[in-house]
């Protein structure tokens, strides 16, 4: 009789150890899926300002171009080359 109590004693405890042992790891891969979304949306976030860092680059070595600057003016403000020269507006793309 002493036997089978112990038995059932062990029986219980390995239970117990293997529910816990099942939790852990459920945790674990619950843990890891919410790693990986946190790193996708980080990894999306880094292309997003790479691109806006290219972006910003190439704006910046456009306006250290002195004709791009003139190029600029002359489109955005209608600014003329010499005195007396007139601008016209064509209908068409803005």
């Amino acid at each position: 009789m002493a036997k089978k109590k112990t038995q059932a004693i062990k029986c219980l405890v390995l239970l117990g150890v293997s529910g816990f042992l099942l939790y852990q790891s459920a945790l674990e891969v619950q843990t890891w899926f919410e790693y990986q979304e946190s790193l996708s949306l980080v990894n999306k976030e880094n292309e997003e300002l790479v691109e806006k860092q290219q972006a910003l680059t190439e704006e910046v070595n456009n306006l250290n171009d002195v004709e791009y600057i003139i190029r600029y003016a002359r489109g955005k403000y209608l600014a003329t080359k010499d005195v007396g020269d007139q601008v016209f507006m064509l209908p068409g793309e803005e």
